[in-house]
């Protein structure tokens, strides 16, 4: 049995939103990004920008799920950046 989001850390909160499939998984997508919208005091529409510029890495990227992991930080935001598109029109 998963654990209640609201039990997760930000870094947990980000690493489980970049790695579940928001196509499969609609609802766990959108109560991912709603917490972390709650947590962070930031909209859809700035997370975007944050992942677009740059200035919001990837926990993928970073390693932080699976260190060692060659992962392309650029990829990963631009496949954040459209979950997070696709799901702007549910929030």
């Amino acid at each position: 049995m998963e654990s209640p989001i609201s039990n997760y850390t930000l870094q947990e909160l980000f690493e489980a939103f970049e790695t579940v499939d928001d196509i499969t998984y609609p609802q766990r997508s959108l109560a991912l990004i709603k917490q972390i919208m709650c947590l962070t005091q930031l909209s859809i529409e700035q997370l975007i920008e944050k992942y677009q510029n740059g200035s919001l890495l990837s926990n993928i990227a970073l390693g932080l799920i699976a260190p060692g992991l060659s992962c392309d930080n650029s990829q990963v935001n631009q496949q954040t950046v459209a979950k997070l598109n696709r799901l702007a029109k549910f929030l």
